[in-house]
């Protein structure tokens, strides 16, 4: 993502993460929905209601909420879909490490080609 992807007025997606994410079972996503209101230089502010003062989120940092003390609660998503990609991203990298974890050349039944293979995929 990138700053010119968002436009004031346009409905935006809040992933809870770290301390806003604690007692959700395992798998279990929570999004809110948000409004942005601001554009700014480094920001981007979002309201999630009348009463909201508005969340900042730093696009020079991945689009992570912007705090001042601790760590950040939500993540910036445009598009609820991309947290299907986050979770398709995850089980393949659970799969590929589950592979490789502890990697013992001597017990590996992929050929040197497979391997090299892999490598090429690993070097793009």
């Amino acid at each position: 993502m990138k700053k010119s992807d968002f436009k004031v007025g346009q409905t935006v997606y809040l992933k809870a993460i770290n301390d806003k994410a604690r007692g959700l079972k395992d798998g279990e996503v929570k999004i809110d929905e948000a409004i942005v209101t601001k554009i700014g230089n480094k920001y981007i502010t979002v309201s999630r209601g009348k009463w909201d003062n508005g969340i900042r989120f730093d696009y020079t940092n991945e689009f992570f909420e912007k705090v001042n003390i601790g760590s950040p609660d939500y993540l910036l998503l445009l598009d609820p879909k991309q947290l299907d990609e986050e979770k398709q991203a995850e089980a393949f990298i659970k799969k590929i490490r589950s592979v490789f974890y502890g990697f013992d050349y001597s017990k590996c039944d992929l050929s040197l080609d497979k391997l090299r293979e892999v490598c090429v995929i690993i070097d793009n």
